[in-house]
């Protein structure tokens, strides 16, 4: 559910309230952080780290910077 939520959110809202689609990729980035962080901190695996890693981090640094253009 979170996934489709972070995506269809922005998709949108793009064009009539562009800072609500940053916003939500901005909870996924954050998301995607804590796992990663977490993850290294107790040298352990987290479930969502490679999902964060691999969708979320790249696809959040390019709303990023079209948001920024």
């Amino acid at each position: 559910m979170g996934c489709q939520f972070t995506f269809a959110t922005p998709l949108a809202f793009r064009r009539c309230r562009p800072l609500v689609a940053a916003c939500v990729w901005g909870v996924a980035i954050v998301n995607s952080l804590t796992r990663v962080v977490g993850a290294v901190a107790h040298r352990a695996y987290d479930p969502g780290m490679l999902t964060g890693v691999a969708l979320f981090v790249p696809l959040s640094a390019w709303v990023t910077r079209a948001a920024s253009h």
